[in-house]
């Protein structure tokens, strides 16, 4: 039986979102981009998910990446809500995790230029899909 502070952790969540999906975690894994063993570590908080991995589940699944960070709020949301960032503001402002990079960002200039530098890179990788996503953006007026 999990102790109450297993109960808030993104794993547990991940893990019953997976369950309310009724999908085995060897089919969740490859949705979400990362391996059947990756998954079990972190449904069982031996290891943190990174926000790319959140941002997978909550595209793949609409599930609401607020609930699935900070465990508050509805398991799911409306297909396209992610087009209001309203809720990533929040997070930004809500999350111990997301304060504490923000505070050594502000104050390194190593890990500022490290992060900032791959940023960059992972922009240039990714330039076709943004000017994409921006483009859609632009033609349904959400800019």
């Amino acid at each position: 039986m999990l102790e109450e502070e297993d109960k808030n952790t993104v794993g547990y969540r991940v893990k019953q979102i997976r369950k309310a999906l009724n999908i085995k975690g060897k089919d969740f894994a490859p949705r979400i981009k990362i391996s059947g063993p990756s998954l079990s570590e972190i449904e069982k908080g031996k290891y943190y998910p990174n926000f790319e991995f959140m941002v997978n589940i909550a595209r793949e699944f609409n599930v609401n990446l607020y609930y699935l960070m900070l465990g508050e709020g509805d398991m799911f949301i409306e297909p396209g809500k992610y087009t209001n960032f309203g809720i990533l503001e929040e997070l930004l402002r809500n999350s111990s995790h997301i304060r504490n990079f923000l505070y050594y960002f502000e104050r390194s200039d190593i890990i500022r230029f490290y992060i900032l530098s791959q940023f960059k890179q992972k922009l240039m990788l990714d330039k076709e899909m943004i000017e994409k996503e921006i483009a859609e953006f632009e033609k349904d007026g959400k800019v």
